[in-house]
Protein backbone atom coordinates (compact mmCIF):
# COMPACT_ATOMS: atom_id res chain seq x y z
CA UNK A 1 0.00 0.00 0.00
CA UNK A 2 1.34 3.54 -1.01
CA UNK A 3 0.69 6.78 1.02
CA UNK A 4 -0.15 9.98 -1.05
CA UNK A 5 0.32 13.53 -0.06
CA UNK A 6 -3.33 14.94 -2.17
CA UNK A 7 -3.91 18.46 -2.14
CA UNK A 8 -7.39 19.84 -4.10
CA UNK A 9 -6.62 22.94 -4.95
CA UNK A 10 -9.56 24.76 -6.90
CA UNK A 11 -11.86 24.55 -9.62
CA UNK A 12 -12.52 26.53 -12.84
CA UNK A 13 -15.37 27.19 -14.65
CA UNK A 14 -17.62 25.00 -12.92
CA UNK A 15 -21.78 24.91 -13.77
CA UNK A 16 -24.86 23.16 -13.58
CA UNK A 17 -27.06 23.32 -16.58
CA UNK A 18 -24.65 25.51 -18.19
CA UNK A 19 -25.19 28.04 -15.57
CA UNK A 20 -22.20 29.29 -13.70
CA UNK A 21 -22.41 28.60 -10.04
CA UNK A 22 -23.00 31.34 -7.98
CA UNK A 23 -24.48 30.71 -4.48
CA UNK A 24 -23.90 27.25 -4.86
CA UNK A 25 -20.92 25.37 -2.04
CA UNK A 26 -19.29 23.19 -4.26
CA UNK A 27 -17.05 20.14 -2.41
CA UNK A 28 -14.87 17.70 -3.61
CA UNK A 29 -15.18 14.09 -2.87
CA UNK A 30 -12.34 11.51 -4.11
CA UNK A 31 -12.72 8.12 -5.10
CA UNK A 32 -9.79 5.45 -4.94
CA UNK A 33 -11.27 2.93 -7.28
CA UNK A 34 -14.69 2.81 -5.69
CA UNK A 35 -13.98 3.56 -2.24
CA UNK A 36 -14.45 7.15 -1.23
CA UNK A 37 -11.21 8.18 0.81
CA UNK A 38 -11.89 11.76 1.60
CA UNK A 39 -14.19 14.86 1.16
CA UNK A 40 -13.03 18.37 0.91
CA UNK A 41 -15.25 20.74 2.86
CA UNK A 42 -17.85 23.51 0.93
CA UNK A 43 -16.04 25.90 -1.15
CA UNK A 44 -18.05 29.28 0.30
CA UNK A 45 -16.05 31.81 -1.62
CA UNK A 46 -15.50 31.60 -5.55
CA UNK A 47 -18.60 31.10 -7.27
CA UNK A 48 -17.40 29.08 -10.13
CA UNK A 49 -13.89 29.04 -9.48
CA UNK A 50 -14.09 27.67 -6.07
CA UNK A 51 -10.87 27.15 -3.91
CA UNK A 52 -10.32 24.35 -1.53
CA UNK A 53 -6.72 24.03 -0.85
CA UNK A 54 -7.25 20.78 1.47
CA UNK A 55 -4.16 18.46 1.96
CA UNK A 56 -5.51 14.65 2.91
CA UNK A 57 -2.71 11.85 3.27
CA UNK A 58 -4.31 8.99 2.10
CA UNK A 59 -3.82 4.93 1.64
CA UNK A 60 -3.92 4.06 -2.03
CA UNK A 61 -4.13 -0.11 -2.20
CA UNK A 62 -1.39 -1.16 -4.78
CA UNK A 63 -3.96 -2.29 -7.06
CA UNK A 64 -5.60 0.75 -7.54
CA UNK A 65 -5.34 2.01 -11.36
CA UNK A 66 -7.40 5.24 -10.60
CA UNK A 67 -8.71 8.03 -8.64
CA UNK A 68 -12.04 10.08 -8.94
CA UNK A 69 -12.01 13.44 -8.23
CA UNK A 70 -16.11 13.92 -8.04
CA UNK A 71 -17.10 17.61 -7.62
CA UNK A 72 -20.92 18.12 -6.02
CA UNK A 73 -22.31 21.29 -4.46
CA UNK A 74 -25.55 21.87 -1.64
CA UNK A 75 -27.96 24.16 -4.04
CA UNK A 76 -31.80 24.76 -2.17
CA UNK A 77 -33.25 21.46 -3.12
CA UNK A 78 -30.43 19.00 -2.66
CA UNK A 79 -26.87 17.59 -3.81
CA UNK A 80 -26.47 18.60 -7.30
CA UNK A 81 -23.13 16.59 -9.50
CA UNK A 82 -21.10 19.12 -11.15
CA UNK A 83 -18.44 16.64 -12.73
CA UNK A 84 -16.14 13.83 -12.39
CA UNK A 85 -12.39 13.65 -13.14
CA UNK A 86 -11.32 10.13 -13.65
CA UNK A 87 -7.37 9.95 -12.83
CA UNK A 88 -5.13 6.79 -14.02
CA UNK A 89 -2.29 6.41 -11.42
CA UNK A 90 -0.03 5.88 -14.23
CA UNK A 91 -0.02 9.98 -14.56
CA UNK A 92 1.82 10.07 -10.98
CA UNK A 93 3.22 7.23 -9.94
CA UNK A 94 6.07 5.29 -12.24
CA UNK A 95 7.26 8.77 -15.29
CA UNK A 96 10.51 10.06 -15.10
CA UNK A 97 9.75 12.63 -12.59
CA UNK A 98 10.29 10.72 -9.01
CA UNK A 99 7.35 9.59 -7.14
CA UNK A 100 8.23 11.55 -4.53
CA UNK A 101 8.16 14.56 -6.27
CA UNK A 102 5.20 17.08 -5.74
CA UNK A 103 3.01 17.29 -9.14
CA UNK A 104 0.35 19.56 -9.78
CA UNK A 105 -2.32 18.49 -12.48
CA UNK A 106 -5.51 19.92 -13.89
CA UNK A 107 -8.30 17.71 -15.26
CA UNK A 108 -11.62 18.45 -17.34
CA UNK A 109 -14.22 17.89 -15.06
CA UNK A 110 -17.14 16.12 -17.31
CA UNK A 111 -20.83 15.79 -16.21
CA UNK A 112 -23.29 12.78 -16.37
CA UNK A 113 -23.46 13.14 -20.29
CA UNK A 114 -19.97 13.64 -20.84
CA UNK A 115 -20.20 17.60 -21.31
CA UNK A 116 -17.52 19.64 -20.15
CA UNK A 117 -17.96 21.55 -17.00
CA UNK A 118 -14.68 23.15 -15.67
CA UNK A 119 -11.30 21.83 -14.43
CA UNK A 120 -10.14 20.34 -11.21
CA UNK A 121 -6.33 21.18 -10.13
CA UNK A 122 -5.13 18.95 -7.10
CA UNK A 123 -1.86 18.00 -6.37
CA UNK A 124 -0.05 14.66 -5.64
CA UNK A 125 2.79 13.31 -3.94
CA UNK A 126 3.74 9.95 -3.32
CA UNK A 127 4.99 9.51 0.25
CA UNK A 128 8.21 7.22 1.06
CA UNK A 129 7.67 3.69 2.29
CA UNK A 130 9.55 3.89 6.16
CA UNK A 131 10.96 0.41 4.93
CA UNK A 132 12.63 1.95 1.80
CA UNK A 133 15.51 4.31 3.29
CA UNK A 134 18.20 5.45 1.31
CA UNK A 135 21.37 3.79 2.27
CA UNK A 136 23.78 6.13 3.01
CA UNK A 137 27.19 4.98 3.39
CA UNK A 138 29.02 6.06 6.81
CA UNK A 139 32.05 8.50 6.24
CA UNK A 140 35.39 6.38 6.83
CA UNK A 141 38.06 7.50 8.92
CA UNK A 142 40.57 9.96 7.43
CA UNK A 143 38.17 10.74 4.52
CA UNK A 144 40.49 8.26 2.06
CA UNK A 145 38.77 6.44 -0.45
CA UNK A 146 37.79 3.25 1.21
CA UNK A 147 35.62 0.69 -0.88
CA UNK A 148 33.02 -0.37 2.13
CA UNK A 149 30.82 -3.87 1.76
CA UNK A 150 27.38 -3.41 1.21
CA UNK A 151 24.65 -5.86 0.88
CA UNK A 152 24.41 -8.30 -2.25
CA UNK A 153 28.15 -7.80 -2.82
CA UNK A 154 28.83 -4.47 -4.22
CA UNK A 155 31.52 -2.04 -3.30
CA UNK A 156 31.17 1.87 -2.92
CA UNK A 157 34.09 4.06 -3.52
CA UNK A 158 33.84 7.10 -0.85
CA UNK A 159 35.77 10.10 -1.97
CA UNK A 160 36.20 12.62 -0.55
CA UNK A 161 34.84 16.06 -2.61
CA UNK A 162 36.46 19.50 -2.64
CA UNK A 163 34.61 22.04 -1.68
CA UNK A 164 35.93 24.93 -3.05
CA UNK A 165 36.13 23.72 -6.91
CA UNK A 166 32.70 21.95 -6.57
CA UNK A 167 29.33 23.29 -7.08
CA UNK A 168 27.37 20.84 -5.31
CA UNK A 169 26.04 18.76 -7.50
CA UNK A 170 27.21 14.91 -7.70
CA UNK A 171 26.46 12.50 -10.62
CA UNK A 172 26.89 8.88 -9.99
CA UNK A 173 26.74 5.71 -12.19
CA UNK A 174 26.38 2.27 -10.71
CA UNK A 175 28.78 -0.07 -11.04
CA UNK A 176 28.00 -3.93 -10.28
Amino acid sequence: MAALELTVLSGENLSINRRPLSSEKPYVVVWIESTVCCTTKLATQGGSNPWWNEKFLVDMPMHATFIIFDVQCKTRTGVKSVGAARVQVSEFLGGIVPDSFLKFLSYRLRDKQGTRNGIINFSVRVQPSPGCLPLIPKPAEGMGAVNEKRPHGFQMPLVPMDEQSSDGAVAGVPIF
